[in-house]
Parts: C-alpha cells; structure tokens; sequence
C-alpha cells in the first residue's frame, strides 16, 4: 500500500472506496451500462450530467498492536527465491502480518434522487447495510495493494459494531452473500476440471452481456495452506510456469497468455482477469479463485484460464 510518495508505505481512504467501487461493479455487472452507471453514480458520486456526490465517506486508522515497527521488507515475487528459477530478487516495504485497521462509514441520514421521472428518497440505514455488505464480499474476494490478484493484501474483519465478526468458508454461504446484491443472477454450478473431477463453482446464471471486470466465476481451493509464506509463494510458481507455456498441449503464444492471465510489462500493462485472495479458516488459508469477465477471448484463452484456475487446487 502506497500513497504520493513512491517508498511509503500507508493506509490510504481513497484506495479502500476504490476497491469497494471495483468489487460493487463486478458484482453488478449484468446490468446494462447506463443502468449501472446511474446506480453506480447514486451511491459513489461521479461527474458529467447530473454530477453528484457519493453519500458516505471513509474514515481509517491504523490499530497499534504493541509491535511499533509495524512495517516490514518483504518480496513480492517469493518463488524467485528458489535457486531453479535464477531470477532476481527485488524487495517492497509492506505493512507486516497481523496489522489492525479500523475503517469507518459516515452516512448521509438520507439522499434524493430521480427514477421514472418521480422524485425518491433513500434513508441512509438502506445506504449503510450496502456498503458494509461490499466491504464484506471485498474482504472475502480481494485484497488492498501491490500484487493484491495474487494472494497479497487479503485482510480478514475481525469486529463489526464492536461483535465478533464470523466468515464461512463454504461455497453456498458466500453465495447468499453475493445474492443480497443480485437478486439470485449467480448460480452454484458444478464444472469438470481435467485433474480434479467436478467442483462446485458460482457462475452467473444466464448468458448477460457482462460489462468487463464483472465477476463470471467464484471457486474455493482446496486443502487449505499453512501460512501466506506457502500460499504467495505457490501462486507466484504457478504463475511463473503458466506464463512459461508449462501447462498446455497445443501451441500457445505469448498475447495468448497475456489475454487469459493479465501482463506487467512497463509499456504495455493489462490487470489480470484471474483475482486469488485468501480465507482464513480454522485448518489454514483457503485460496478464493475469481474469475472476472474478459471480452473476446478465444477457446484457447478460455482454456489457460481453466488450466490456471485447477492448479490453485
């Protein structure tokens, strides 16, 4: 996490309600786009026609946890460790884990706004319930950060309102979860992957003409890892090997690979439809596998994606 200044490291506002923006856009990506940019806007504000602003705000706040220092140097690629991939190891300062954070949401007591040529009112309460259900699904899919679609930055909400707050790990509780929002378009399906034999997934139920980003497929690896150390450093492995043409039979090039799985390249970056963040649960860390809507990609595209997705099984 960084701010202005290129090596500090700091818990910044505007990227928590940025990621709620992403996730609140995946979640709603069936919509058609004026839809969603108008529903979009009533709750996070926007510019153009009918500017407005958003109706709640952000506070945030590092938690001391009796460590002072609680920034640490760590490698965000940590398979380049290995002596069989000879690569150089770079290092970034990042906040150690266990650090606590507080996040608040200050909400207008109620907002107007104009449908169907009629005048309504939405009470703030309506308001607050939505964020707090997106930050939750954020805290469930994503993560804050550099490397966040690859398992770095997930956080875990520990209180809300001051109660212990209790995830699930099993694939039906997130989706009730995800259908708070809408309104029973995802599924529970069950996909074949070549190695594993069928997984239940949550896939969007119908054939939408998904706006990019929206969220195709939810799926939980499975056993869990022992620590993030194995987790970070197992996805950057797979990572490293699909990229390297490792897992596919038939000719697969480079635009390939970089369509299905994303590219970092300085001139030429493309964010990586395929985003791994991390459950904890009682046995380890559960990896949670999103696969987020890319458009036009080929059979062979299509086919990296699900031979990257069975290798964080």
């Amino acid at each position: 996490l960084g701010g202005a200044e290129k090596n500090r490291v700091e818990l910044r506002t505007p990227s928590i309600k940025g990621a709620l923006r992403f996730w609140w856009r995946a979640l709603h990506g069936y919509l058609k786009e004026n839809e969603l940019r108008k529903k979009e806007k009533l709750l996070f504000g926007g510019i153009g026609d009918n500017a407005r602003k958003s109706p709640f705000t952000i506070k945030t706040k590092l938690v001391e946890n009796g460590n002072k220092n609680q920034i640490k140097s760590f490698t965000p690629l940590p398979h380049h460790k290995s002596p069989k991939y000879n690569r150089r190891i770079f290092k970034k300062n990042a906040f150690i884990i266990g650090t606590k954070f507080e996040v608040e949401f200050i909400v207008k007591p109620f907002i107007y706004y104009e449908e169907n040529n009629e005048t309504k009112k939405k009470d703030g309460k309506e308001i607050l319930k939505e964020i707090e259900n997106i930050f939750e699904i954020f805290s469930i899919l994503g993560g804050l950060g550099m490397r966040s679609r690859r398992g770095f930055g997930a956080f875990k909400i520990i209180k809300k309102e001051n109660k212990d707050f209790i995830y699930s790990y099993d694939i039906d509780k997130i989706k009730e979860k995800i259908d708070l929002y809408t309104k029973n378009k995802y599924v529970i399906k069950t996909v074949k992957f070549d190695d594993l034999g069928n997984v239940n997934t949550i896939e969007i139920a119908e054939n939408y003409n998904l706006v990019n980003t929206a969220i195709k497929q939810i799926s939980l690896g499975w056993p869990p890892y022992n620590d993030a150390d194995e987790l970070t450093k197992d996805i950057g492995e797979l990572t490293h090997d699909a990229r390297n043409n490792k897992y596919y039979s038939e000719n697969v090039e480079h635009r390939d690979i970089d369509n299905a799985l994303g590219k970092a390249k300085k001139q030429e970056r493309l964010a990586s439809p395929i985003y791994i963040s991390a459950l904890e649960c009682e046995k380890g860390l559960v990896t949670v596998i999103t696969k987020l809507n890319s458009e036009n990609l080929t059979d062979k595209q299509n086919l990296i994606q699900k031979k990257f997705i069975e290798g964080l099984w």
